[in-house]
Order: C-alpha cells, then structure tokens, then sequence
C-alpha cells in the first residue's frame, strides 16, 4: 500500500517535531501529501489551556513549512479538543480528510508522562482502522564517559 494522504498529528513537545522530521523525510520520496494537525487539548468546563491560538498557529504553519520546502504537498490546521477525547479527535479528522496513514510522534518518558502519551496513541489505535506509524523517538546522548566511576588507589 502506497500512502497518498497523510494525517501528521503534531503536539507541542519534541516528540512533535520529532513526527515533523519523520514526515520531511518519508513524504517526498512517497509522493505524499501531509495534512497537518494540532490540537489545543482543554479540560471541558475550563477556560485555560497550554498554548494559545497564536502558539498553534505557528507550530502548525512551521510544520506546513518545513514539508513544503522538503517538497512535500502540505496543509494543516488547529482546533480545539478535550484531553479525554483527543486520540478520537485524530482518527476523526483523519477519516474525514481520507487519509491512507496516521503519523504521530513519540518521546522516551518516564513515569506519569509516559502513561499519558502512550494513552493518545493507544487511542488513536483503538479508534481507527488505518495505519498508525509512530516517528521515533530522539535517542539521548551522553557525553563521553558520562557513566564511568573514576577510582583511584590509595598511595
């Protein structure tokens, strides 16, 4: 299966531009176009989020950029979703664009953090039937010797 439409889900986070530089590199030799979405997550009932519109914007037009001068075919937009419902959201929109394949990004965490990127993904999974690919994640890098025990002897 050849994609032609993908959907590239993309946060604020580096496991947000780590998807972005995963679609530049998969989109153009695929000859796939990339519909890029971000969404603001909210709790209902509250009135403050993480970012504002203006932060979206430009997380949005920057990922649409870099794919554009990568050569990719790219578009996006930003709207608003609740936090419980945003894996959802993803499949919803696209579903509704006919994508071929979902891309998201991934992050090493640990802890609270890694329950709660895992559960986007795991609902992204559990609410579509196309492909979901998964950028992976940035390895880190320690500086040389980082984890070397320096003994001396006693004189």
């Amino acid at each position: 299966m050849t994609a032609r439409r993908a959907l590239l889900a993309i946060d604020q986070f580096a496991g947000g531009r780590q998807a972005v530089a995963f679609a530049v590199s998969m989109a153009p030799p695929l000859e796939c176009n990339v519909y890029v979405l971000h969404l603001i997550e909210f709790i209902r009932g509250a009135r403050a989020t993480l970012e504002t519109r203006g932060e979206a914007a430009a997380l949005v037009n920057d990922a649409v950029l870099a794919l554009q001068i990568a050569g990719a075919g790219a578009s996006g937009e930003y709207h608003g979703a609740p936090t419980h419902r945003v894996g959802q959201a993803i499949a919803l929109r696209a579903e509704t664009i006919g994508a071929d394949v979902i891309v998201l990004g991934s992050e090493r965490r640990r802890g609270f953090g890694r329950l709660a990127s895992r559960g986007v993904r795991e609902q992204v999974v559990r609410a579509t039937s196309l492909p979901v690919l998964v950028a992976p994640a940035a390895m880190p890098v320690r500086p040389e010797g980082a984890n070397r025990v320096h003994a001396r002897r006693p004189h």
